[in-house]
C-alpha cells in the first residue's frame, strides 16, 4: 500500500524545479503583500 502523498510533500517536491521554485517566490511576495494591506484596513 502507498503511502498517501500531503500537500506539503507535493509542495517539497516541486520547489526542487528551480522554474518552479521562481514564481513561487514571487507569488509569495504578492500574498504577502496581499495579506498586509489586508490587515491595514
Amino acid at each position: 500500500m502507498e503511502k498517501e502523498r500531503t500537500l506539503q510533500d507535493r509542495l517539497k517536491e516541486d520547489l526542487k524545479d528551480t522554474e518552479f521554485r521562481k514564481v513561487f517566490d514571487e507569488e509569495e511576495g504578492y500574498a504577502s503583500l496581499v495579506i498586509q494591506i489586508a490587515k491595514l484596513r
